[in-house]
């Protein structure tokens, strides 16, 4: 475990450099007794990696080691038969993960992504705390970056029907926001924390890109709610994109910067999602999956011969709603919905109970 410590506190050494160096080596401890000679002739490596590799001194690994011990910090390493394969599979995978709490099997359960906005409005915090709530029901465990915002109450829905697991941008012992300690605790009583950063370590702004690799990593799939143009959540699409990994989008306003993102990533093929079974169906033939209570959609009876489009907005009406909320829950514009909601007036299935307030009759 030193040895592994040792080479992921390697300054400048990258990790999938590192990763590749205990396959070459057959283990750390040979990456760690092996000559600049021997190391060139496995791998390129530059002159900066060579003298990382070069600091043979192992006693900072073992402060870290001691610190984990005192704060019941377990371990994993690269080499360790605990290290899940999916994220082994992947670029630039930690040599080190430090895990606060009880990490589950991973590989042998359906672990499914949730990230969003850190400023949602409320109808997205509550979508995504839903849909945490009803996943992790009917099986599947969610990770989060458990950001302010959207990753937090995706964690805090988790909680309500079992665990969950959240992945730091920060060192293990500080998560961040400091407002989420309270959640912080919360998860590592019904879960765990992941980390690759040490007790202590300090925060670099790309510290929180590379933390979003590691969610898609582990995940099968990713669901993106609510992500501006330049939201954070859209590199963590993208690595899931790389990874082969699903991601499903709950669209908004086509017309709002707040949902720029999550519509761009629509029209790139991800997949529409306004609910549960949206993402439960992608994956139904390789697991069995509970039945999910109280779930909305599955107990409304559409009626007859509506398009997509007018069912949609049929089963968006879970409540009395103005159509430009309705247009937001359906990814259409406030035109479009207008229209169809004239049609379903006629049809006698919709009605106004205010000014361009609707509900179902």
């Amino acid at each position: 475990m030193i040895y592994h410590v040792w080479l992921s506190r390697c300054s400048k050494l990258s990790c999938d450099k590192a990763c590749r160096l205990i396959c070459e080596f057959g283990s750390a401890q040979a990456v760690f007794e092996a000559g600049e000679h021997s190391l060139r002739q496995k791998i390129y490596l530059t002159p900066a990696d060579i003298q990382a590799l070069g600091d043979k001194n192992l006693q900072n690994a073992q402060d870290i080691i001691d610190k984990c011990a005192k704060k019941s910090i377990d371990i994993i390493t690269f080499s360790d038969k605990r290290y899940p394969k999916r994220l082994r599979e992947i670029h630039l995978p930690p040599v080190v993960l430090y895990i606060k709490g009880t990490l589950p099997d991973i590989d042998s359960l359906p672990v499914f992504g949730i990230v969003g906005s850190r400023k949602p409005t409320l109808d997205s915090a509550a979508f995504a705390g839903k849909m945490a709530k009803e996943l992790t029901q009917a099986g599947m465990l969610i990770v989060s970056g458990m950001a302010q915002g959207v990753d937090s109450r995706a964690a805090e829905g988790a909680l309500q029907s079992g665990s969950t697991i959240a992945v730091l941008g920060t060192a293990i012992d500080n998560p961040y926001p400091k407002s989420n300690w309270g959640l912080y605790r919360d998860i590592i009583k019904n879960g765990a924390v992941i980390s690759e950063y040490p007790p202590g370590a300090r925060t670099y702004p790309d510290s929180f890109i590379e933390r979003n690799r590691i969610i898609s990593g582990l995940s099968i799939g990713l669901l993106v709610v609510q992500a501006g143009k330049k939201s954070g959540s859209l590199k963590t699409a993208r690595f899931a994109e790389d990874y082969g990994r699903y991601v499903f989008v709950s669209p908004g306003l086509p017309t709002s910067d707040d949902w720029e993102g999550s519509n761009e990533l629509l029209r790139s093929g991800a997949f529409y999602t306004a609910g549960a079974q949206d993402i439960l169906s992608q994956f139904d033939t390789v697991y069995n999956f509970n039945s999910i209570k109280n779930d909305e959609r599955s107990s409304v009876c559409i009626p007859e011969g509506l398009s997509q489009q007018e069912q949609q907005v049929y089963l968006a009406l879970t409540r009395p709603m103005r159509s430009d909320e309705i247009a937001q829950a359906c990814g259409m514009s406030i035109e479009q919905v207008a229209g169809i909601l004239t049609m379903m007036e006629l049809m006698g299935i919709v009605e106004q109970t205010g000014t361009q307030t609707f509900t179902r009759k």
